[in-house]
């Protein structure tokens, strides 16, 4: 397990929302923005999938509660002030949520929100809300990449002479099950689907090291070429990326991802074909 281990400590560089949680250190981030009347999260790290869906909201419900705060709202669990927030969350973080803090980001009558939440035994520390570091923020939110890069081939040169372990993570199965028993419309299904999809993608670049390459497929695909000199087996990463989604989908989503193996390559123009091409 000594690669998987190497995959797991990887530092992560990106300009994105995501990556601006994982460096202040934030485990639990979202970004509500108002779409046709209604608050939904567009951006996620550490938030898990039911969160997403339950979170979905009324206008009239954030402007009665949390838009006419200019700074932090915050509110701790076993306490009545609580008790309205719940409904964004899914059972599960209902049971382990200590504290839940917003912050709208502008004061436009429809501004983006900042969701923070600390779960059982973790520690909060909220950035600053002043009006600069809120603009850094909102910055780090239209720099979210969506869509697949071009991978320099000097890159990839870079990692070889080891082999490329080539593989393909569908989500696709997984999120069917989970959208399953909701109702919802086609808007917001396709704007949560695409918020679940970039933090799924985010929480494995973010594990994957510099020596190994992540990028966006169709279809609700991810492909991963990891590098190393001995095969990696398509059961251990199998297992790596069912633990790495787990507190995402919970254990039974997680057990519908499939992870398959696309070969091995130490050739950099098939590496890149594979990682760039639908």
């Amino acid at each position: 397990m000594g690669l998987l281990n190497k995959i797991e400590n990887a530092a992560y560089n990106s300009k994105t929302f995501y990556n601006w949680a994982f460096t202040n250190g934030i485990e639990h981030a979202a970004v509500f923005q108002c779409i046709s009347n209604k608050y939904v999260i567009t951006h996620a790290k550490g938030i898990d999938a039911q969160t997403v869906l339950s979170s979905i909201s009324s206008f009239d419900f954030f402007n009665g509660t949390i838009l006419p705060f200019k700074k932090w709202l915050c509110t701790s669990a076993q306490t009545k002030a609580i008790e309205p927030y719940y409904q964004l969350l899914s059972g599960n973080y209902k049971d382990t949520v200590q504290k839940i803090c917003f912050l709208p980001l502008t004061d436009s009558e429809k501004t983006p929100v900042l969701m923070l939440l600390s779960l059982e035994n973790e520690e909060l520390k909220l950035p600053d809300d002043n009006s600069e570091n809120k603009e850094k923020i909102l910055s780090y939110i239209e720099k979210t990449q969506d869509k697949t890069v071009e991978i320099p081939a000097q890159k990839i040169n870079s990692l070889l002479p080891n082999q490329a372990n080539l593989f393909i993570i569908s989500l696709k199965l997984a999120f069917q099950q989970i959208y399953k028993n909701t109702i919802i419309n086609e808007e917001l299904k396709s704007i949560t689907e695409k918020t679940l999809y970039n933090e799924f993608f985010n929480q494995l670049y973010s594990c994957l090291s510099e020596h190994n390459l992540c990028q966006r497929g169709s279809d609700f695909e991810i492909k991963a070429a990891v590098f190393s000199n001995a095969e990696l087996e398509l059961n251990l990463f199998q297992a790596f990326i069912s633990e790495l989604f787990m507190p995402l989908t919970g254990e039974t989503y997680a057990e519908k991802i499939v992870t398959i193996s696309a070969g091995k390559s130490e050739n950099s123009e098939s590496i890149q074909k594979f990682l760039t091409q639908s």
